[in-house]
């Protein structure tokens, strides 16, 4: 049994430059995960909280010390001396610790970031890559192994963008049984399609390269409409 041996954290910045928490987890065996939280400019109602500072003279209230404090004083307590190949329990743990439905009193942030980490230690552990390692948990040892399909965010609606719909999101997704390198390549010349579409019209967008288009549509259908323009015209 590999166990847990010492767990760290420290405040780091994401690629915008927002904070965000990086975890290390060292086992027994001297294998280390380090993994960082991914995090959102703007958090929905029914997604598990990310705990901040809510100090405005750092990080205009950004900050992670607060969640950084409680892997210190109540995450890494709990944890050091398990065994760390048992991730439901790891996770079990952290949930019975927090003990709220939304994480918010240790900080979805602080859990999710070691629960990662140990997953990466541990699998570091076992010489498996992370997919491997993790393949024993969902119970599919009989499927194949595949790459997974391609999904592309092509209009951003919602209350997150202030703007048209229901959906945050609307999607394209290449059918299962294209190659990948096929799949990449419908999406991307699904995605110029559009963009020359929009821009003959002369809707307003950002550039697309992340979250998707924003033209100033009005209904669901609109949307739906442009891309399907889109995908034929590709």
């Amino acid at each position: 049994m590999v166990k847990i041996k010492e767990i760290n954290a420290r405040e780091i910045l994401n690629a915008k430059g927002l904070p965000t928490i990086e975890a290390t987890v060292t086992l027994s065996d001297g294998k280390i995960g380090v993994a960082s939280c991914p995090k959102g400019e703007k958090i929905a109602n029914y997604e598990a909280s990310e705990l901040k500072d809510s100090d405005e003279k750092r990080f205009e209230g950004d900050g992670m010390l607060k969640a950084i404090d409680n892997i210190a004083n109540i995450i890494k307590p709990a944890l050091v001396g398990k065994d760390a190949e048992n991730q439901q329990d790891i996770d079990k743990t952290m949930i019975n610790l927090d003990g709220t439905q939304n994480k918010s009193r240790i900080g979805a942030n602080a859990m999710l970031t070691v629960s990662i980490a140990v997953a990466k230690a541990s699998a570091e552990s076992s010489v498996l890559p992370l997919f491997l390692y993790l393949r024993q948990f969902i119970k599919k040892e009989h499927e194949s192994l595949k790459i997974p399909v391609p999904i592309f965010n092509l209009i951003s609606g919602g209350k997150k963008q202030n703007n048209f719909g229901d959906f945050h999101e609307f999607l394209v997704v290449p059918a299962s049984s294209k190659p990948y390198t096929e799949s990449i390549r419908i999406g991307t010349e699904i995605s110029k399609s559009l963009r020359r579409i929009l821009e003959s019209k002369n809707l307003k967008m950002n550039d697309g390269s992340e979250e998707g288009f924003t033209p100033s549509f009005t209904t669901n259908k609109e949307a739906f409409y442009f891309i399907k323009q889109a995908v034929e015209e590709a």
